[in-house]
């Protein structure tokens, strides 16, 4: 997942999700919750 579609090499990718998920990229849980896994939303801002 990643490379193809954002430049970035599975290991970035991998280290970019690992960082999202630290900063606490799930959010506060609030609300309605997310369909998609967080590495699927990652992935969608980076090939954005």
């Amino acid at each position: 997942m990643g490379g193809d579609f954002t430049g970035l090499r599975v290991t970035q990718f991998s280290g970019l999700l690992r960082v999202v998920r630290e900063r606490g990229g799930n959010g506060t849980l609030r609300g309605r919750p997310w369909s998609l896994p967080l590495a699927e939303r990652v992935l969608m801002v980076a090939v954005y």
